[in-house]
């Protein structure tokens, strides 16, 4: 992504290169093409609006279906977003037909989106997706869809996270990275979003949804009632309710430096629901319940000034507990 300082006085501070090619193999170079009717093709948009297309076409030195588009300084006059596309429609009426249309994104100075994140506040944010104007630290968007679409133009792959009213992604989201700003904002995952290898810091996280949750890390958050599969790490969470396995398949809950509250024999803790999987709870604090822990599994517990209380229902398997701390085995644990 390109940048240009606001009003930028030097021309080739202001242009962007771009490549031709044959619509036929969508591999050839289009050198030596006719600039005016280029130019005449072009369209730039300044924070969504129509900017007319005032600067300069020219081919660059050595050919090889390059070109370069210098923006004038009133196309830069303002902070936000500039587009540059090529009508290929328009353009083949006068020469040879085009396959590349450009969608070159360039930030102005003064970068709108800090942290390479969009901004979501779905109690005070306003919805839209255009461009430098919404999805910014003073206009966050207040929708998932609109934050989505903010964050694939930009090539972004992280959100932040503000305000009270929940956020709840219903579409794959693998490898993302979101961000609240308090413990109190919400965010959930429904079962149509797949979150594989992405990281939740901060915020109230609820729902996981139901899709595969492989390598998924939470961060500093508070945990309330959810269920999990695959492999999931939490560091340094606040657990206020139930982490239920799923009955699908084998997983890994992996618990790193985490507080539990006091639990006697409710919530919070784990329920294995008598599936194969294993916990690792390392740093342990607070009181932690086990239950419907029926199968041959491993709970690996390090304690940290915590307690493990093990239920009638935990059965079966095999638990190692050590540190600073205490456990209760009402259960039948080895």
């Amino acid at each position: 992504m390109k940048r240009f300082a606001q009003s930028e006085p030097t021309a080739n501070r202001r242009q962007i290169l771009f490549k031709l090619v044959d619509a036929t193999d969508n591999h050839t170079p289009e050198p030596g093409l006719n600039l005016v009717t280029l130019k005449a093709a072009m369209l730039v948009l300044k924070n969504g609006a129509d900017a007319a297309a005032a600067g300069v076409v020219a081919e660059f030195d050595g050919g090889g279906g390059f070109y370069i588009y210098t923006f004038t300084v009133g196309e830069c006059d303002t902070l936000g977003v500039l587009q540059l596309f090529i009508d290929t429609v328009g353009a083949a009426t006068a020469i040879r037909v085009l396959d590349f249309e450009v969608r070159e994104v360039t930030l102005i100075y003064g970068d709108l989106y800090p942290e390479d994140a969009i901004f979501v506040n779905v109690a005070a944010g306003s919805a839209g997706a255009v461009p430098g104007v919404n999805g910014t630290p003073a206009n966050p968007v207040n929708n998932a869809a609109d934050a989505r679409t903010l964050a694939d133009l930009f090539g972004r792959r992280k959100y932040k996270l503000d305000g009270g009213s929940g956020l709840s992604i219903t579409v794959d989201h693998k490898g993302w990275t979101f961000e609240a700003d308090s413990l109190m904002t919400p965010i959930s995952f429904l079962a149509t979003a797949n979150i594989d290898g992405s990281v939740i810091r901060g915020g109230q996280v609820g729902d996981l949804g139901e899709a595969p949750l492989l390598g998924v890390t939470l961060e500093d958050c508070i945990i309330t009632n959810t269920s999990f599969s695959d492999i999931v790490i939490a560091k340094r969470c606040i657990v206020v309710g139930v982490l239920t396995f799923r009955a699908v398949k084998f997983s890994l809950l992996a618990l790193l430096d985490c507080v539990f509250g006091d639990a006697g024999l409710g919530a919070p803790g784990i329920d294995a629901n008598d599936t194969g999987g294993a916990v690792l709870a390392s740093g342990l604090m607070g009181e932690m319940l086990l239950r419907n822990a029926s199968t041959v599994t491993d709970y690996i517990f390090f304690l940290n000034g915590g307690k493990v209380l093990f239920e009638a229902t935990a059965s079966g398997g095999t638990a190692r507990v050590s540190g600073i701390g205490t456990y209760d085995n009402q259960g039948a644990i080895a």
